[in-house]
Formats: C-alpha cells, structure tokens, sequence
C-alpha cells in the first residue's frame, strides 16, 4: 500500500498517538477516512468522464466505419444484369431454315 510497510505504519500510528492523544485520535481517524472516501469518489468520477469522452465516440466511430466498409463491399460485390454468359448470337436479318436463300 503506498510502498509503506508494517513497521512503518505502526511508527506513524505512534507518533500521530503521542502529538494528538487518544482523545482526539477516532477523530482524526474518521476525517482521514471520509477523505479517502471523496478521493476516490473524485477519481472514479474523473476516470469515467475520461471513460466516456475518449472510449464511447471510439467505439462509435469503429462502429460507423464497419458499417461503411460493410456497405462498399456490398456495392462493389453486388451482381449486376450481367449479360448471358454463352455464344454470341448475331442477327443477320435471316431466319435459319428460311427458304429465301435457297434456290431450286
């Protein structure tokens, strides 16, 4: 916690006993602790406003380009009235099997 170990917290708690007594140490105890308290009430207040103004229009924006690039594939996948695939027929004006070419 904080690079403080036991034996440096318990040298702390005994000092802070001499200079203010034991009258005024649950005191002094209960105002460190509703500090504690509205500090990190700031800080996660601070972090989700951090939160909201950097990671929501990311994730709105990622959202947005998905959808654009969903609809461009779609676009350039699209099948288009294609033309039959097979031979090509060309007209000559004739019908086959006419009688009109043929002479007798």
């Amino acid at each position: 916690m904080f690079g403080v170990s036991f034996p440096e917290l318990l040298l702390i708690f005994v000092v802070v006993l001499i200079v203010f007594g034991p009258e005024k140490l649950p005191e002094i105890a209960r105002t460190i602790g509703k500090l504690a308290g509205d500090l990190k009430r700031g800080s996660d207040s601070v972090r989700r406003e951090f939160y909201n103004t950097v990671y929501t229009p990311a994730a709105d924006l990622e959202r947005n380009v998905k959808r654009e690039i969903k609809g461009v594939k779609e676009e350039v996948l699209k099948p288009e009235a294609a033309p039959p695939v097979g031979p090509k027929v060309v007209s000559t004006g004739k019908a086959e099997g006419s009688i009109e070419g043929k002479k007798e």
